[in-house]
């Protein structure tokens, strides 16, 4: 059984907004998915998201969609999409340690790396789970060592945005 997302605090909508160049810069890559009504459709949302560099879980995936389509039935406008950047920034981080624990589990020498095989199954089993082709796409960023082994804190380091 799938347990439906918590709902979104409105305080979190309006929690820190976005500057003048933020919003224009989000117009833009708006301006890329939208239809000629000035619309785009709400599963479309979380390609923008990812754009702008988030990364939201499946549940957050649901929390987003429900909060831009609360009121337009599949329908998302611009200001929707300010709402789900402003929403997705006062999620609490994922940081590098937090990536990093996860990939230990299934480094048995503690070597900092997995190989291809095993990352791609890992990626292709836990957690969020990705498709074949997608954790394919991480390993082609992932630094190897001499024998093609993925050096998961590289990649994460790689990765994870730090402010």
């Amino acid at each position: 059984m799938v347990s439906a997302a918590p709902p979104v605090d409105d305080a979190l909508v309006q929690g820190p907004q976005l500057s003048d160049v933020e919003v224009q810069q989000l117009r833009v890559l708006f301006d890329r998915f939208k239809e000629e009504n000035d619309t785009l459709k709400t599963e479309l949302v979380v390609n923008i998201m990812r754009r702008l560099g988030f990364n939201p879980t499946p549940a957050e995936i649901e929390q987003v969609n429900n909060l831009v389509d609360a009121a337009h039935g599949g329908i998302v406008v611009f200001d929707d999409v300010i709402k789900a950047v402003v929403f997705l920034r006062s999620l609490p981080k994922r940081d590098q340690e937090h990536f990093n624990q996860c990939f230990r589990l299934f480094d048995e020498g503690g070597r900092g790396l997995l190989t291809r095989d095993e990352f791609i199954r890992v990626m292709t089993t836990y957690g969020v789970k990705m498709t074949p082709e997608e954790a394919e796409q991480f390993v082609a960023l992932a630094p190897v060592d001499g024998e093609g082994n993925v050096l998961y804190a590289d990649l994460i380091a790689k990765l994870v945005v730090t402010e």
